[in-house]
């Protein structure tokens, strides 16, 4: 390697060759200059100066290499780093487009859609690039625009990163769909707004089924209210039912014993034995008028005959089977199987108790 660095017996021609030279030869001559060790020739240099020169050497090759490798590895790294990038936004996009729920990216000055993906569009019955053309309020029903626009400008103000609400949009067919909507902002380093995204589902057949459920339940209480009043008048017919009944066993108690008693207590006491027996039953039956013994032996379901019902009002008045045979002028036999059929029908035949103790429990 041959070094020129001037010495002072050629130094004034070097000079005088520099300034001879073009602008760029100049700045190479003095890039030489600047170092002396390249310039300098090998026989000037002591035996110290180049060892120092090699290692010098060396520490920069050394330094050089590391520089190369961790030039490579970065550029490595940088290699990966832009791949995942692009998988993640393949990825971001794959999830986005082909989402099941309606999603989109908006403006905040203009509150336009800048993106939206493909059930967004089947949501509102819009294509792509009619959706784009629209601001979102001006699909947003009326009723509903006031609250979503005072969330929307808490967001830009600062005040808030997002929201969530349930709105109703109008759809290109001008029927109303109802929609769950979440927000959040994208802001710029400065705080700024630099994106909104939004999230959208369908939630109209859910309140089409809240709204039936309210209806149910308004009727229902109606019905209830109804239901109630009905009970209260109900209740209040029975009241006066009830005093009308007392009044009417009032009326006919008093007139057994203040009219009809008085008048049987006048007939005749010569009359037959079987007279006076009759006499005392009519006494009995009069007195116990108003009671519902003769409406349940009489009852069609029973299937008494009228002779058995006429013993079984014997019976209950104390009469014994003799006392009976003797007045209907009946066998004995023939009474006690009027009381066996009797039995039968009230569905006591098999237990112990006494006919005439169950009729007058009646």
């Amino acid at each position: 390697m041959v070094l020129n660095w001037p010495t002072a017996h050629n130094y004034n021609q070097v000079v005088t060759n520099y300034y001879a030279l073009p602008i760029g030869a100049k700045r190479r001559s003095r890039q030489r200059r600047d170092c002396p060790l390249s310039t300098m020739n090998d026989q000037d240099k002591t035996k110290d100066q180049l060892i120092t020169e090699l290692k010098r050497l060396r520490r920069q090759k050394v330094d050089l290499e590391k520089r190369l490798v961790e030039a490579k590895f970065i550029r490595a790294e940088q290699e990966e780093t832009r791949k995942a990038l692009r998988e993640s936004e393949h990825l971001f996009y794959a999830y986005f487009e082909r989402g099941p729920i309606g999603m989109a990216v908006t403006s905040p000055e203009e509150k336009r859609w800048v993106k939206v993906n493909r059930r967004l569009c089947d949501l509102l019955g819009y294509s792509r690039e009619e959706l784009l053309q629209i601001p979102w309020p001006n699909l947003t029903h009326p009723d509903d625009i006031e609250p979503d626009i005072e969330e929307f400008n808490k967001v830009l103000a600062g005040e808030s990163e997002g929201y969530r609400l349930e709105k109703r949009f109008i759809r290109k067919d001008g029927s109303i769909i109802y929609i769950s909507l979440f927000v959040r902002c994208i802001r710029n380093p400065d705080g700024s707004v630099k994106h909104i995204l939004a999230l959208l589902q369908d939630i109209t057949e859910h309140k089409k089924a809240e709204d039936a459920l309210k209806l149910s339940e308004k009727t229902l209480r109606t019905r209830k209210d109804e239901l109630e009043k009905k009970t209260t008048t109900l209740s209040e017919l029975l009241q006066h039912i009830e005093i009308e009944k007392n009044q009417i066993k009032k009326n006919v108690t008093s007139n057994v014993v203040g009219l009809l008693l008085p008048l049987l207590e006048k007939i005749s006491p010569e009359s037959s034995q079987s007279g006076r027996d009759y006499l005392a039953l009519l006494k009995q039956n009069l007195k116990e008028l108003t009671s519902s013994f003769g409406y349940r032996v009489l009852d069609p379901a029973l299937n008494l005959t009228p002779r058995e019902a006429g013993i079984c009002n014997m019976i209950k008045s104390g009469m014994s089977s003799i006392e009976i045979s003797k007045l209907l002028k009946l066998s004995r036999k023939t009474v006690d199987r009027h009381r066996d059929n009797i039995r039968k029908k009230l569905g006591i035949s098999n237990q112990k108790i006494s006919l005439r103790s169950y009729l007058q429990s009646q």
